[in-house]
C-alpha cells in the first residue's frame, strides 16, 4: 500500500507543477485558451460563406459577337456566378473589383469571335478578385464550365470541316456521359472540406506548443518537478507519463469544445457519435503529449519551438493524404507522416467525423497512435536526463 501511495503523491506533486506552470504563465495561457478557441473561430468565421452563390462579375465585351453573348449567357446562368453588369474599359472593371463591386472581370478581345471562325485560339481573359478564394473558386468555375460547354456545341458545328471517314466514325461512335459526384461534399463546401482536419492540427499544435514553452519555463528556473528526487529511469517514466495524462485529460475537455461545440454552431459535417470521438481521442492525444515532451527536449527557449511549429503548420496538412494523394507523396515524406500523431490523426479523423466511417475503419490509424505513443515514451524518458 505504501508503493501505490507515494505514486499517486508524485503524480499530484507533477500535476501541481504542470497547472502551476500554466495558470501562472500568460503566454501558456494564451496559447492553449486562446489558440483553441480564437483559431477555431477564426478559421471558420473566414470561410464561412463555404459556397458561393452569384458571385458578381462584370463584363467587358470587345468583341459584341453572337458567341461572347452566349456565353455571358450561360455564364449568368450558373449558380455560382451571375453578370452584374457591362463596362466599356478594362480600367472600369478594375474601379469596380477595387470597390468589391464586382469579383471578377471577364474580358472579350475585340477578334475573339474572329478567332473561333477561323478554328484558331480564341482568348478570354477572367480576372477574379484574389482576396477571398472561394470567389476565385466561383467565378473561375463558372466561366470554365460555360466555356466547355458551349466549346462542345461548336465542335459538333464544325464537323463539317474534318474528313467524310472521320465523321462518320465520330457520328456512329457513342457518346460517354460524365456524371460528376463529390464524395462526402457534396456542396462542394471549402469549409466542409478544411475545417474537420484544421481542428485537429489546432490541437496537436497548440498542446506541442504548450508542453515546450512549459518544460524551457521550469528548466530555466530550474522547478521540475523530480529536481532533488532520485532521477532513476523509472521516476522519469513516470514524470513522462503523469505529465502525458495530465495533457490529455486538459485537452481532453477542450476537444470537447472544438469536435462537438464548433461543428454544432457553423454546421459542419458531423458523423461520429460521441463515443467514437472519445475512443479515437484517447490514443491521439496521448500520442501528441508524448511526441511534445519528446520534441521538447530538442529546444531550450520555447520560442524555437514556437516558429517550428507554426511554420510547418502547412506541411502537416499535405502530409496527411487529405488534401493530396497520400501515394504520390514521395516517399520520405511519406516516411515522415507515420512519424507525427497530428497527420495520422487528421486522417483518423476525417474518416470518422467526415467519411462516416465506423472506429474499426481507421482502427490501423489507432493502432499507429499507440505504436507512436511507445516510440515517444522512450524517447522523453530516456533523454530526459539534463533537466534535472
Amino acid at each position: 500500500m505504501k508503493r501505490p501511495h507515494k505514486i499517486l503523491q508524485f503524480a499530484t506533486l507533477i500535476w501541481r507543477q504542470e497547472l502551476h506552470s500554466i495558470t501562472t504563465s500568460p503566454s501558456v495561457l494564451l496559447v492553449i485558451l486562446g489558440g483553441v478557441v480564437f483559431y477555431a473561430l477564426l478559421y471558420n468565421l473566414l470561410y464561412r460563406p463555404n459556397v458561393v452563390h452569384d458571385a458578381p462579375i462584370v463584363v467587358v465585351d470587345e468583341s459584341h459577337s453572337h458567341i461572347s453573348r452566349e456565353l455571358i449567357k450561360r455564364i449568368d446562368a450558373s449558380p455560382s456566378a451571375s453578370i452584374s453588369g457591362s463596362v466599356a474599359t478594362l480600367n472600369d472593371g478594375y474601379e469596380l473589383l477595387e470597390t468589391e463591386q464586382a469579383q471578377a472581370i471577364l474580358y472579350f478581345p475585340h477578334d475573339f469571335a474572329k478567332q473561333i471562325g477561323r478554328a484558331g485560339k480564341a482568348t478570354l481573359i477572367l480576372q477574379p478578385n484574389t482576396t477571398s478564394f472561394l470567389y476565385y473558386e466561383a467565378t473561375a468555375g463558372a466561366v470554365i464550365d460555360a466555356t466547355l460547354s458551349l466549346a462542345e456545341e461548336y465542335r459538333r458545328e464544325k464537323m463539317w470541316m474534318l474528313p467524310q471517314d472521320v465523321v462518320i466514325k465520330l457520328a456512329n461512335s457513342p457518346t460517354p456521359q460524365l456524371i460528376g459526384n463529390v464524395l462526402f461534399n457534396p456542396n462542394k463546401g471549402y469549409a466542409d472540406y478544411l475545417i474537420p482536419p484544421v481542428l485537429i492540427l489546432i490541437i496537436f499544435q497548440t498542446m506541442t506548443m504548450a508542453i515546450t514553452m512549459t518544460h524551457s519555463g521550469q528548466a530555466a528556473r530550474h522547478t521540475t518537478p523530480t529536481i532533488g528526487l532520485a532521477r532513476s529511469y523509472g521516476k522519469r517514466a513516470l514524470e513522462v507519463g503523469c505529465r502525458a495524462l495530465f495533457y490529455t485529460a486538459l485537452y481532453g475537455l477542450l476537444s470537447l469544445f472544438l469536435l462537438a461545440t464548433i461543428p454544432q454552431i457553423f454546421n459542419l459535417p458531423h458523423t461520429a457519435n460521441a463515443l467514437t470521438i472519445i475512443a479515437f481521442l484517447i490514443p491521439f492525444l496521448i500520442a501528441t503529449s508524448l511526441f511534445a515532451q519528446a520534441f521538447a527536449r530538442l529546444f531550450r527557449g520555447g520560442e524555437d519551438g514556437l516558429l517550428f511549429i507554426t511554420f510547418f503548420s502547412v506541411g502537416l496538412i499535405f502530409l496527411s493524404g487529405i488534401s493530396f494523394p497520400l501515394q504520390q507523396i514521395p516517399q520520405p515524406w511519406h516516411t515522415l507522416h507515420y512519424l507525427l500523431p497530428a497527420t495520422v490523426g487528421i486522417r483518423g479523423y476525417v474518416g470518422i467525423g467526415t467519411m462516416g466511417a465506423a472506429l474499426s475503419d481507421i482502427s490501423p490509424q489507432i493502432w499507429l497512435l499507440l505504436v507512436q505513443s511507445s516510440i515517444y515514451f522512450l524517447i522523453a524518458t530516456f533523454t530526459g536526463k539534463r533537466d534535472g
